[in-house]
């Protein structure tokens, strides 16, 4: 948990073998908080050596998750004066856009499931269920 001038950042990686890259991880929980709505446009990330001083990873992985965290268009750096989090747009989204998003969301939905020994089909079951109120 980061908490300083910070929003907290629930981060937590996972090191080893058939664990997804850490700046990959890194990236995946920043967006699923962005989309859960527990971080906003108001919000700032700590800066790349302070964040890599938490999780005692090297500065260059959390520039890395930084990096493509910016060109997919959830944060915006500014030069010495931090990241924050993009404006959620308010266009609609093309449809290579939609497109792209769903694939990476299933794509870490399939690795967590993975990761977890969770069979896909459970997967599936359990979104039919929350998509129908139950």
């Amino acid at each position: 948990m980061i908490a300083k001038d910070y929003k907290n950042i629930n981060i937590s990686i996972k090191l080893g073998f058939g664990s997804a890259p850490v700046y990959q991880q890194i990236v995946e929980k920043i967006i699923s908080q962005v989309v859960a709505g527990e971080l906003t446009s108001s919000d700032r990330l700590p800066p790349v050596r302070e964040l890599a001083k938490i999780l005692n990873i090297n500065p260059n992985t959390v520039a890395k998750a930084y990096k493509e965290l910016a060109e997919r268009g959830v944060i915006v750096s500014n030069k010495g004066g931090g990241s924050v989090f993009a404006e959620p747009p308010t266009k609609k989204m093309s449809k290579e856009s939609v497109d792209n998003k769903t694939k990476d969301i299933c794509e870490s939905v399939i690795r967590e499931a993975a990761e977890s020994n969770i069979d896909l089909n459970t997967i599936i079951e359990k979104l039919r269920s929350i998509k129908e109120g139950k």
